[in-house]
C-alpha cells in the first residue's frame, strides 16, 4: 500500500495513518508493503526508514520499483504488535 504526500520532507508522524490501517487489518492479514511516497528534496538527505515496517520513497524511487516489477519483501516491523 502507498500513501502519497505533496511534501518534500517526510516525518515519522506521517506514517501514523498507515500504521493504524495495518493494525485495523488484524494479525491474520497477508504481509503487506507499506510506503509513504513523497517528492524528492535537494536539501534533506534521502532516508527510507520512516517508522517500523513503513518506508519512505521518493516519487522517482517508487516509479522505478513499479517499473522494475521487483517485489521486495516488506520490512520487518520490530516491536509492533
Amino acid at each position: 500500500m502507498a500513501e502519497c504526500k505533496a511534501s518534500r520532507t517526510v516525518r515519522p508522524v506521517m506514517a501514523r495513518p498507515m500504521a493504524s490501517l495495518r493494525q485495523a487489518m488484524g494479525k491474520k492479514r497477508p504481509p503487506v508493503r507499506l510506503s509513504v511516497v513523497h517528492r524528492a528534496s535537494s536539501s534533506t538527505p534521502p532516508t527510507h526508514a520512516l517508522a517500523p515496517g513503513i518506508e519512505a520513497l521518493t516519487v522517482e524511487d517508487f516509479i522505478e520499483q513499479l517499473a522494475d516489477g521487483k517485489r521486495k519483501a516488506p520490512p520487518k516491523a520490530r516491536g509492533v504488535r
